[in-house]
């Protein structure tokens, strides 16, 4: 379609009627700003007359007729500059900077390979700041086209009004403003189709080869200026297209709507339309592997929001460094000391928001109050870091950060929410291990883990297929553990009590720790075909559950106090330690020492284990394991108070378990070495 609006008349053929007054098209062109939108103004059909009368007039919609229907279907609220925004978020000047400058080469290089980008992010993470901050970019470089923010909460999510929302945009560009009134014209009822019908007419079909005739061209200031090629009097360079964005894709109603935008996005960018889109969002499952489709076909660029990255946690720094510094000279009155904050509490803020950038600005926020002093401020906040009860009267500073985690919880399907929480406290409990290990471990389908962690992937990262085998379930923020350990501040999905996960964890590393290499792996199982050439040997992976076992379930068993009777009957003290014996140069020295100083302390008061482990000899046996090391050996002391004291170049021994099943445990400096009695003349 030619850029200019067609010629055609907006009237219907009628005959000719002397009593009849046609109405000529209301919106006229009064100039255009150097961004290329158009300046409007106002006018009626009869501007200015007076003292005359009509009779059995007819008037016939022109220009305004687009106009009505597409506003009317426009989420207005929704926009750029938007009241119900304000204020939006926007990145502080100082951060993102290194992103954004690859966001506006992209845009302005006629030799991008792509002309669609999704910038993912977790919860927190900075997205719709950083949405906001290049819409704004781009709308002073005349750049943007439409830009869009999507909010579940403020019911801007409706998928019917997103093609007329962002067409409403466009319409400031008079030529596009042209198209969708001969649309609107010609087809009434293109408005009232599906989604693919309104993006059909609206985008793929009638979009132009440019929707701006102007072309970019950078001055020698090296700042961005937009000049036709007539204004220049330069030869035409080839033109910048328009960008379009859209801001909390996720928060759009229905997953079905949020694939069905990815596709038809995907079909217009492989034409020759002048349109670049931006969308934003949190890395949902099915979100995910639109856009990684798309990227495999060339037609997409992904970046990825950074919590725990060196720049992400160097921008936050810089964001709280400056705004203390705002504060403090905001309320002077309120401080009592030149260094304000004190170094360790400032430290201490910086570490806690670790690259978050939701919450420093919420931290910030509820510190820039005047309800009560800079230093009570500064002190809940202390509080709320450290996990610690806030003062009487105290308003939670991370409220609006667990108002999020609420929402997400809340979403969750019924039939999945008990399965959810529970895989959640497992991960509280137990340190990093691949999904695929994980799921083996604990005996659960990993159909089933992928399933129930689906919905939580905004605070999860959840790897994709091969990746299950290498990668583990991580939390993307260390605020979202905090919630859920807190009840104050999780109620009734709060997983602050974990011992009963850790039993579990525990009884499953000692059955791996205790089983032969066959036996176990035999009866290990998954659904190879998810892995393809990929697929591990159960072998592998059999060795990736001792690896773990051997490395981690000593700690984890530390950090029981009190633990169950018969738990320690059945689990820890009913363990064959002489099995170690393959995995001692695995099993960490200092660990294991704090280890068998646990096991010594639950198990001295129960009258059948008091002697489980020991230092002295109890038996003939005990006396000759004693003698074979007592000349090149400590014996460990079991005096809690020692729990911290490193291993010294001396190894230390202890007996572990009654008769013949009784170990001799040595540990030195790098690992740790186990005697059965056949053995004990190797000593």
């Amino acid at each position: 379609m030619p850029l200019a609006v067609p010629q055609k008349s907006f009237q219907a053929e009628r005959p000719p009627d002397a009593n009849r007054i046609e109405a000529a098209p209301t919106d006229s062109v009064v100039g255009s700003t150097p961004s290329g939108r158009r300046a409007r103004q106002a006018r009626g059909n009869f501007n200015y007359a007076k003292n005359f009368t009509l009779s059995n007039v007819v008037f016939f919609a022109g220009q305004g007729q687009g106009q009505d229907v597409v506003s009317k279907l426009a989420m207005t609220d929704a926009g750029l500059h938007s009241t119900a925004r304000h204020p939006p978020p926007r990145c502080h000047s100082n951060t993102r900077k290194s992103l954004r400058a690859r966001v506006t080469h992209w845009a302005t290089n006629i030799a991008r390979e792509s002309k669609m980008l999704w910038i993912m992010g977790s919860v927190g993470a900075g997205k719709s700041a950083l949405a906001q901050s290049v819409a704004e970019e781009f709308e002073k470089l005349g750049l943007l086209g439409a830009a869009l923010f999507f909010s579940r909460s403020n019911h801007r999510n409706d998928p019917s009004r997103v093609v007329a929302t962002l067409a409403n945009q466009l319409r400031v560009y008079e030529q596009y403003e042209g198209i969708v009134t001969q649309i609107v014209r010609d087809n009434p009822q293109s408005m009232m189709g599906d989604r693919r019908t309104q993006f059909r007419y609206l985008f793929t079909e009638p979009t132009p080869t440019s929707l701006a005739p102007q072309v970019l061209t950078k001055l020698r200031s090296g700042r961005y200026e937009y000049a036709t090629a007539e204004e220049l009097q330069v030869p035409p360079e080839p033109e910048v297209p328009l960008v379009v964005l859209l801001d909390g894709l996720d928060e759009c109603n229905s997953e079905e709507a949020q694939c069905e935008f990815i596709d038809l996005i995907c079909s217009q960018v492989k034409g020759k339309h002048a349109l670049l889109w931006i969308i934003c969002s949190r890395p949902e499952p099915h979100l995910e592997h639109a856009f990684r489709e798309a990227e495999a076909e060339g037609l997409c660029w992904v970046e990825e929001l950074l919590i725990d990255d060196p720049e992400a946690q160097g921008d936050v720094e810089r964001y709280l460094r400056d705004e203390f510094e705002r504060i403090s000279n905001k309320y002077p009155d309120d401080l009592v000391r030149e260094t304000w904050p004190p170094k360790d509490i400032f430290d201490k803020i910086v570490s806690a928001s670790s690259g978050h950038f939701l919450f420093a600005t919420t931290l910030i926020r509820y510190l820039d109050q005047s309800d009560s002093s800079l230093g009570s401020r500064l002190s809940v906040i202390v509080a709320a870091i450290d996990g610690a009860p806030l003062p009487p009267g105290a308003t939670n500073p991370l409220a609006y950060i667990d108002s999020l985690y609420l929402e997400i919880l809340n979403r969750l399907d019924d039939r999945i929410r008990s399965k959810a929480l529970e895989l959640l406290a497992i991960c509280l409990a137990c340190p990093p291990l691949p999904v695929l290990h994980f799921s083996q471990l604990l005996k659960i389908d990993l159909s089933t883990v992928l399933d129930v962690f689906f919905p939580l992937h905004s605070v999860i990262s959840v790897p994709y297929d091969e990746n299950l085998i290498e990668e583990p379930l991580r939390f993307y923020h260390a605020s979202f553990t905090d919630f859920l350990a807190n009840p104050d501040r999780s109620g009734t999905f709060s997983q602050g009590y974990l011992n009963p996960y850790r039993y579990r964890i525990i009884d499953a590393c000692f059955r791996v720790l205790g089983s032969s290499n066959t036996s176990y792996a035999d009866g290990l199982k998954w659904d190879s075909s998810r892995f393809g050439a990929a697929n591990p040997s159960n072998l592998s992976v059999f060795h990736g559950l001792l690896t773990f076992a051997a490395t981690h379930v000593w700690d984890i068993c530390t950090r029981i106090c009190d633990p169950k009777l018969d738990f320690v009957r059945s689990t820890v003290a009913g363990f064959d330690y002489r099995l170690l014996k393959s995995v001692g140069n695995t099993v960490p020295p200092q660990l294991f020492v704090k280890f068998l100083q646990w096991l010594y302390s639950v198990t001295k008061d129960i009258p059948a284990l008091s002697t489980f482990v020991r230092t002295n000899a109890q038996s003939d046996l005990d006396f000759q394991f004693i003698k074979r090391c007592a000349w090149v050996s400590k014996p460990l002391d079991m005096d809690l108070e020692y729990r911290g004291e490193e291993v010294e170049n001396i190894s230390r021994y202890a007996l572990v378990g009654h008769g013949e099943e009784t170990a001799l445990i040595l540990v030195i400096p790098d690992c740790v070495m186990i005697y059965s009695i056949e053995e004990v003349g190797d000593v």
